[in-house]
């Protein structure tokens, strides 16, 4: 509570008003010399009451302009304290499978081309039909990756033909086909074949293979079907194990030109086919990911507080204090996050209030971010009604009251876990990635119960004005009409000059300042009484230290502090008893 208010009530003392009886005395007269100017004026003196105009909040709390608490647009009061921002990288390890993993079994099948004289034919052909056969194993691909489900794959092939018997050239005849694994789809960019059916090879042309010498064809699988491969007992069997295998089938037909048949009509042939693979990489896949993602929040540091929240004996019971907590997200997977928020003060840990986020026990609500979210505001508050509230996702936390209850230095989140979602999810392999993460208090000073809010200070400079006036006892008596939803009661101290509490002088107050609404507002009686044992001792009273408590009451709980509540105070008398006496020489 500011001093302005107060000093409204105290300030208007008999000790001043007294001051106006000497405005009868002659100019004429010289009253230095002569005369005695000790004058007493006996019996109880009593003062017409006077009126005080309304006194916002907004003057009572006179808050700074860095004050943690500041009111809103609608003049509502909430304390807000930003946290910093911290980033995080989060990486997904490559794929990759070199040749040290690749094993192939080379197709040979013998051909024999039998020649008729008879025909005019220029070439003679053989059927082919064979199988080449591969296996790609590694145990120790990286285990961020759990479950595999497709992919798009760097796969380059050779496809290697070659031949051996006596003849000078063997062709490759037009429309043999190259048959891979219905789990693989493959591309080429030679133009002597075409792609079929996305895994097929086939030659658009005959195609020679000459005496000694090898026929080339490089292309690449682009894409794995790793759901097809689990029927059968491969893919990633297990986190870290890989497995693709399968089989290349040969099936068409070759030719010799008939000139190759001048001494015999029968040539025996064997015909190679090989494929030749140095590695798999993982370009982009639909899987499920288990990276480690190690998001660290830095405490939120409460300062800059208001003196009226900044006492020992503060007490909170605030009716939904809002943690709002801002994560980018740019993985391909959704985050779960858990983690208990611990408020400290003093540097030690207020035992037996942390909070608990996230699903760290059964009850609790799960928080969870959106895979290639940007700016994902989650609201972290104390009801289960998310009414008001401008955030993605709301997570009701019904003891959160805890972490503010005895206002701490600072909020730390404590035992974050952070986890990709077990679900699937498009990856690229090795990229790396930057969460974000920011969180921020925001309480609006709406009390219950409980709560209490306390404010010390003192108004002093009295003493030029009464150190000339002998009296015993003082009462201020007014009635307050207050806005305000907050019972406010008072206790105040005599001092000295020096800030001292006086010796033998004792000030009290009666009665309370009972907490109203705009709609209802409360109106008491007030008495402030200052009793000395002898006249001489108040000569040294400059003014008095006070200290106000303000608590929530059933009536009002739940209403928030507006900085245009007001408290008026009405009927301001002031009473001396026993008589006042001034020394005026």
């Amino acid at each position: 509570m500011n001093k302005k208010w107060i000093g409204a009530v105290v300030y208007c003392s008999v000790f001043f008003s007294a001051m106006g009886l000497v405005s009868c005395v002659d100019d004429a007269y010289d009253l230095n010399k002569d005369i005695d100017m000790t004058i007493t004026v006996g019996g109880d003196l009593s003062l017409p009451g006077s009126n005080t105009e309304e006194i916002t909040l907004k003057k009572i709390f006179d808050l700074e302009d860095d004050s943690n608490v500041q009111p809103d647009a609608s003049g509502n009061y909430v304390l807000n304290q930003n946290g910093d921002r911290t980033t995080t990288t989060v990486t997904i390890d490559p794929v990759v499978v070199d040749g040290s993993g690749i094993a192939v079994d080379a197709a040979h099948v013998a051909l024999g081309f039998d020649y008729n004289p008879a025909l005019p034919e220029m070439t003679v052909a053989a059927d082919v039909e064979t199988k080449a056969s591969f296996k790609i194993e590694k145990t120790d691909v990286t285990k961020d990756v759990v479950a595999l489900k497709s992919a798009t794959v760097d796969m380059p092939l050779q496809l290697v033909f070659d031949f051996s018997g006596n003849a000078e050239a063997l062709y490759i005849d037009k429309g043999l086909t190259l048959s891979f694994p219905d789990y693989m789809t493959v591309s080429c960019n030679d133009s002597r074949m075409e792609v079929k059916d996305g895994n097929k090879l086939v030659f658009k042309e005959g195609t020679p293979i000459g005496r000694n010498g090898k026929l080339v064809v490089e292309a690449t699988v682009t894409s794995v079907d790793f759901d097809a491969l689990g029927a059968r007992g491969e893919g990633l069997v297990t986190p870290g194990h890989l497995v693709v295998s399968g089989e290349m089938a040969v099936n068409g037909s070759a030719y010799l030109n008939s000139s190759e048949f001048d001494n015999t009509n029968h040539i025996d042939l064997e015909l190679g086919a090989d494929v030749e693979i140095d590695r798999m990489e993982l370009k982009e896949a639909v899987a499920v990911v288990d990276p480690d993602i190690n998001i660290s929040v830095d405490p939120i540091r409460i300062s800059n507080l208001p003196d009226f929240l900044d006492d020992e004996s503060v007490t909170i019971n605030l009716t939904d204090p809002r943690i709002y907590l801002t994560v980018t997200n740019p993985t391909p997977a959704a985050v779960s996050f858990k983690a208990y928020m611990i408020p400290v003060k003093d540097g030690q840990e207020m035992s037996g209030k942390e909070v608990s986020v996230g699903d760290v026990e059964a009850g609790d609500q799960p928080v969870v971010i959106p895979a290639n979210a940007e700016g994902y505001v989650i609201c972290i508050h104390r009801t289960s009604d998310p009414a008001g509230i401008d955030a993605d996702l709301t997570v009701s936390v019904p003891d959160l009251n805890n972490l503010i209850e005895k206002i701490p230095d600072e909020i730390r989140m404590d035992k974050v876990e952070a986890s990709a979602v077990q679900e699937y999810c498009t990856i690229v392999p090795g990229s790396a990635y930057t969460v974000e993460t920011d969180y921020q208090i925001s309480a609006p000073l709406q009390f219950n119960e409980g709560s209490e809010i306390v404010y010390s200070d003192q108004m002093d400079g009295w003493n030029d004005d009464v150190k000339d006036i002998d009296f015993k006892e003082g009462e201020i008596q007014l009635k307050a009409t207050n806005t305000i939803p907050l019972s406010l009661e008072m206790t105040v101290d005599a001092i000295d000059a020096n800030g001292n509490v006086l010796d033998g002088v004792t000030a009290v107050v009666e009665g309370s300042i009972a907490a109203g609404t705009a709609g209802n507002p409360a109106v008491s009686d007030l008495k402030i009484r200052i009793v000395s044992d002898s006249a001489e001792a108040l000569h040294r009273l400059d003014g008095l230290k006070y200290r106000v408590s303000a608590v929530t009451t059933a009536a009002v709980a739940g209403q928030t502090l507006n900085e245009n509540q007001t408290l008026k105070l009405d009927d301001v008398r002031i009473k001396v008893m026993g008589g006042v006496t001034m020394d005026l020489n």
